[in-house]
């Protein structure tokens, strides 16, 4: 009841729910039946989420102290995907195989070739986020649910550490040019 509570968009003075609702509202059941969040507490973490998955998870990380690891488990049990795996790193070569500010725009990270189809990890995976995902990369994905903690951390190391040496790389050029 306290879950459909917050998720009434018609009450009065309740701000104006998120594009992913019913997966919030699915997700956070999922962590109440398994002892990872207070049933009492899930309307306000509902609220906190605002009906949005990848905020819902960030929230519910920080300031109601679900584990990782738990949160990624009842997110897949919520949307209907396998969970990742974060004792493996992604292959960071395929980085290039998807545009940086689509993988940031949707959340989520490519993790993997299987057999041609690109495995990608993502934190906000409702149906809708997923087709929208696709439909701006142009590509069909292989999807895991996973915690937002994991696909931020990846991102930085994906992009941001190619750019880096590459830029490192280009002034160590430049110097070595300078000096001759």
């Amino acid at each position: 009841a306290a879950a459909a509570a917050a998720a009434d968009t018609d009450a009065p003075n309740e701000p104006p729910a998120g594009p992913s609702v019913e997966e919030c509202v699915a997700t956070g059941q999922a962590l109440v039946q398994a002892g990872q969040l207070d049933g009492a507490r899930l309307a306000e973490a509902l609220a906190d989420g605002a009906g949005d998955l990848w905020k819902f998870g960030e929230v519910v990380l920080t300031k109601y102290g679900v584990g990782r690891a738990e949160y990624a488990k009842a997110l897949g049990q919520a949307v209907g995907l396998p969970v990742a795996d974060t004792k493996s790193d992604p292959d960071k070569e395929l980085a290039e195989r998807v545009d940086e500010k689509v993988a940031r725009k949707f959340y989520f990270i490519p993790f993997a070739d299987q057999g041609g189809s690109l495995v990608v990890w993502g934190a906000d995976v409702s149906a809708a986020r997923r087709a929208a995902a696709e439909a701006a990369a142009g590509a069909k994905f292989e999807w895991y649910a996973t915690d937002p903690k994991t696909v931020t951390s990846h991102m930085e190391q994906m992009w941001r550490s190619d750019r880096d040496i590459g830029r490192l790389v280009a002034s160590f050029q430049e110097t070595d040019a300078a000096a001759q």
